[in-house]
């Protein structure tokens, strides 16, 4: 079926920035044969499509991995995750520029730094949060540089991590505040975190990559961002209600304020399973804990021969085969 020029028009959707009459330039993915608003919506739902251009005469659907340009044509309806460069506005232009700031810069904080022993284990650890804004979006950056020596195995890792993520403001129903906690709850059932991107720059992740918050919390339809002050998180919810009107914001009932567990990764030079006994070097349960796994860990204990032991699920595992994650100081 020929559609005439502006014959359909896609439900409006923040997710991108609305082109009418224009054609993308950039590297195509996938050419199909489907109506414009199922154009748009498969676009959203892949997180490689920066853009999409539809021809009303061919009922072709064009999706892009990237974007490099665009020019006028009054045949075709274009959408583009991030504003055009060097073209013209789009039509749903980006909110506010000072709120956006202002979300972004909530999430800064001043270098912070810490050095601890715990079991058999010392680290140096440097944490620093920034920001950046592009294309009217605020982006959150995460860097960790940390240092973790096992001292009864002599062995060093030394990890280095930069997260970047963005809050989809326009998914965003209602937000809680606890202090410098902030809970999002997001619009039907979708996740208000998106672009989230991770880089270790180290040799030897040993699983503390998929260590940081968001990377779980990203999954979730109620995700939690913790921030440096309870002036920071209160910016942010407010820079949140200007991005979008609909946002209800309360104060949460207050948590208990307790230490975070340690995060934990089975790392037996070995390469075996770790046994899991009913007490510190007490009878073997028949369970174990693969290497590399991830646990949190809040109980350690000690045998009579000075071993270190740390409570897992179903029982008590040595800590001596376990690198550990130091709790983030901005918590």
């Amino acid at each position: 079926m020929v559609l005439a020029t502006g014959a359909v028009r896609a439900k409006a959707d923040s997710t991108f920035f609305d082109y009418p009459q224009t054609t993308l330039d950039g590297k195509v993915t996938a050419n199909l044969s489907i109506p414009l608003e199922r154009c748009r919506e498969i676009c959203s739902e892949r997180s490689g499509c920066m853009g999409f251009d539809y021809s009303h005469e061919a009922g072709v659907c064009r999706m892009f991995e990237n974007v490099a340009g665009a020019k006028a044509n009054s045949a075709r309806t274009a959408g583009a995750r991030h504003k055009v460069a060097g073209y013209g506005s789009p039509s749903n232009p980006p909110a506010n520029d000072a709120a956006v700031a202002l979300l972004a810069r909530s999430w800064q904080c001043l270098p912070a730094s810490e050095n601890a022993n715990k079991l058999h284990l010392s680290w140096t650890v440097v944490f620093e949060r920034g920001w950046k804004t592009a294309s009217g979006e605020a982006t959150f950056v995460d860097r960790r540089i940390q240092t973790v020596r096992n001292t009864d195995a002599n062995a060093a890792t030394t990890l280095s991590l930069e997260t970047t993520f963005q809050v989809g403001w326009s998914k965003v129903a209602a937000v809680e505040i606890d202090r410098t906690l902030i809970t999002l709850r997001c619009a039907n059932g979708d996740s208000c975190i998106r672009d989230l991107s991770s880089t270790s720059l180290s040799t030897d992740c040993r699983g503390f990559c998929g260590g940081q918050p968001w990377n779980s919390e990203a999954q979730k339809s109620s995700q939690r961002l913790r921030f440096c002050s309870a002036d920071a998180a209160s910016n942010a919810a407010a820079a949140l209600r200007q991005l979008n009107a609909a946002i209800v914001v309360s104060a949460a009932t207050p948590r208990e304020l307790r230490d975070p567990a340690l995060v934990c990764w089975i790392t037996d030079p070995s390469g075996t399973p770790l046994n899991i006994r009913n007490r510190p070097f007490g009878d073997l349960t028949g369970e174990v804990l693969q290497n590399s796994r991830a646990i949190n860990v809040t109980q350690f204990s000690w045998d009579s021969k000075g071993h270190p032991w740390a409570a897992v699920p179903g029982g008590w595992s040595s800590a001596k085969y376990m690198t550990c994650q130091a709790p983030d100081p901005y918590q």
